[in-house]
């Protein structure tokens, strides 16, 4: 049984991918493939078994000390359900948890959000959105506004901040200080030697480029299909893939009117304010 983990546990759009790189380089940390199971968040893919989870990592005991993963889903309230009591019940099983989340100014995250959403098609887990215009033209999907109120998507982990398993840090202080910041998060994990690794290709960028459909992603994730990968050479499967993507254009309009920011602006000032108050963490965001 793996007994340490690190989830990072979002935000969406929010530089989860480039931090999950980053943890990843590290010699103690084995990351999932793939980054975002959901094995927490959905109750099908909890199903699967802590054998398939497990089969995730290419864990090796005597090398790792932690599993990682980083599933966006976790912090979609209430758009997924049941992670808590999930976690719990994993930790009632002898396993423990290192959470981070990482945000972003909620107005930059929700137009990041909505260009990546109108080309994945996937908002919440693997399915097909059932919007099939995610542009601000047709509006600011609840799902993205919902992700942005990140002291609500907070308030269920309360328990892992108050004993000290809850990291919170932002995207731009991984950006304007990027050795700081891991040294920081190194210092949370127990793992002195974290360091921010330079040139680590950047992913996961919303502007329009070649992806897999939504179809192959799900696939590709599938419990059947995810136990074989690990069998196939790392190569063979980065090959696969390439040919399996398709050039997506992204259409509509994903920058903010004035308008809709002042709109927008008392509901985060609100959640910023919670961050101060309730985590004594102040993200450093202007939203005058």
């Amino acid at each position: 049984m793996i007994g340490d983990y690190i989830l990072i546990i979002g935000a969406m759009k929010s530089g989860t991918t480039t931090l999950f790189a980053q943890l990843a380089a590290h010699p103690a940390i084995a990351g999932a493939q793939p980054k975002e199971p959901g094995f927490f968040a959905f109750e099908e893919v909890r199903q699967l078994g802590w054998e398939w989870f497990e089969g995730l990592f290419d864990f090796e005991p005597t090398q790792h000390r932690y599993a990682l993963e980083g599933s966006t889903d976790y912090t979609k309230a209430p758009f997924t359900d049941r992670t808590i009591e999930r976690l719990e019940q994993a930790e009632a099983e002898g396993r423990r948890f290192k959470l981070i989340y990482i945000m972003r100014h909620p107005l930059e995250r929700i137009e990041s959000h909505a260009r990546h959403v109108q080309r994945a098609q996937m908002e919440v887990g693997r399915n097909r959105s059932p919007l099939e215009n995610h542009s601000f033209d047709r509006g600011i999907s609840k799902v993205n506004l919902a992700i942005s109120d990140y002291a609500d998507q907070l308030a269920p982990y309360r328990a892992w901040w108050e004993r000290g398993d809850l990291k919170l840090m932002t995207l731009e202080s991984l950006h304007a200080r990027p050795d700081e910041t891991m040294a920081d998060l190194g210092t949370f994990l127990g793992l002195p030697d974290l360091q921010f690794v330079q040139d680590l290709e950047s992913k996961n960028t919303a502007g329009s480029h070649r992806q897999l459909s939504p179809a192959v992603e799900a696939a590709r994730r599938a419990g059947p299909v995810a136990a074989i990968k690990k069998y196939v050479p790392a190569s063979l499967k980065k090959r696969a893939l390439e040919n399996l993507k398709q050039k997506v254009e992204v259409r509509g309009r994903f920058t903010l009117t004035e308008e809709e920011r002042t709109q927008l602006l008392p509901r985060y000032q609100e959640q910023v304010v919670r961050l101060r108050s309730e985590y004594q963490f102040d993200p450093g965001w202007s939203l005058a």
